[in-house]
């Protein structure tokens, strides 16, 4: 499954098959979902790796993708870094991500808050990133706001209101929708 799934979302998305354009698209968040399972299930085998070693990795991934990508900004090596490191099909980006996965699965969250939020996490992301939500709700906002202020400061913390006001609102609906919260409503009356 992680194999085909991985050809139908890094191949293709990187053959820029229109239907899997940028990376944001059912493919990849299903590829992405069973790589996590994967790496979970697998968690014994790097389990016994250090959490320094782990983390200088990232970091110097990342560290030389920027380098990288400011030393050849403009060119064809430029672009074809941007190609394989950026997009949300970028193998690069994957490897980044799993990397961030096993970094964070080092850590024992125990905290019921953190656990409740997390489980919708997806929510936020299918909601806010719809054509309406997105182009009709956020975007005029997001423009008024910018047009508004000059000071980075009152922007960025206007951007920072709104991105905790769609966080909110995401997360309500998601545990509105959520079956148990349906049942439990239901089984009160």
């Amino acid at each position: 499954m992680l194999l085909i799934l991985g050809f139908i979302a890094v191949y293709m998305g990187c053959l820029h098959e229109p239907s899997l354009k940028d990376g944001k698209n059912i493919a990849l968040f299903m590829f992405v979902y069973v790589l996590g399972d994967c790496l979970n299930a697998f968690k014994l085998q790097y389990d016994t790796w250090k959490l320094k070693w782990i983390i200088l990795a990232y970091l110097t991934l990342n560290v030389l993708l920027v380098l990288c990508y400011v030393s050849f900004h403009g060119n064809l090596i430029g672009k074809l870094l941007w190609a394989m490191s950026f997009p949300y099909y970028s193998p690069v980006l994957i490897l980044n991500a799993s990397l961030l996965f096993i970094i964070f699965s080092k850590f024992n969250f125990r905290s019921y808050v953190i656990n409740w939020l997390s489980a919708s996490v997806l929510s936020v992301y299918v909601l806010h990133h719809q054509h309406f939500v997105l182009y009709s709700l956020i975007g005029p906002i997001v423009i008024q706001l910018y047009n508004m202020s000059d000071n980075p400061v009152i922007l960025l913390t206007g951007l920072f209101l709104i991105t905790i006001a769609i966080l909110v609102m995401s997360i309500t609906v998601d545990k509105i929708v959520m079956p148990n919260f349906l049942l439990k409503k239901l089984n009160s009356f």
